[in-house]
């Protein structure tokens, strides 16, 4: 049994969301990016402003990372303006082509987002195995800490951009 009340709320939701989403889906503001090409130049762009982040902030240069986190965010925003926001919208708004395209970006995201952890792990035990041996100076928790937020930022990037990279209707 559910409240009358919230399932007319619910209605209501629903309502602004495919309004807006209809807005989204016919705005020709961001025409510029969304071109195949542009697109795909443009997660290139934002995943080399994730590097240069982990970069300057492995080998502490403080001055870059916040310009860095400035152009990586207003990147990321125009990787979502590009694809119309399609990767937000609830199923109700969205077609099955686009159910379908989404689901497997999000399958793509979470692998990779896996193959990131993976791969960060993998770096951080042999940094301690090699450090302990005398091969290499340990990597400090500080710089464990920077390449953390690399790889945050990385798999928060992950579904709009592979979105944008494999859509070609949009």
């Amino acid at each position: 049994m559910t409240n009358p009340d919230a399932q007319k709320l619910r209605r209501e939701i629903i309502d602004n969301v495919r309004r807006k989403a209809e807005r989204d889906f016919h705005d020709t503001r961001f025409d510029f990016v969304r071109p195949l090409g542009r697109r795909r130049a443009l997660v290139i762009f934002v995943f080399a402003l994730v590097a240069a982040y982990g970069f300057f902030n492995y080998f502490d240069y403080p001055e870059f990372v916040l310009p860095i986190l400035i152009l990586w965010g207003i990147s990321l925003w125009l990787i979502r303006m590009s694809t119309r926001g399609i990767v937000d919208y609830p199923d109700e708004i969205v077609d099955e082509r686009m159910r379908s395209v989404r689901g497997q970006t999000y399958r793509y995201a979470f692998m990779g987002t896996c193959v990131f952890m993976s791969a960060y792990m993998v770096f951080y035990i042999a940094n301690q195995l090699m450090a302990k041996q005398g091969w290499v100076a340990p990597t400090t928790a500080d710089q464990m800490h920077d390449l953390s937020f690399c790889l945050f930022f990385a798999c928060m990037s992950l579904p709009s951009a592979i979105y944008a990279w494999n859509e070609r209707l949009i």
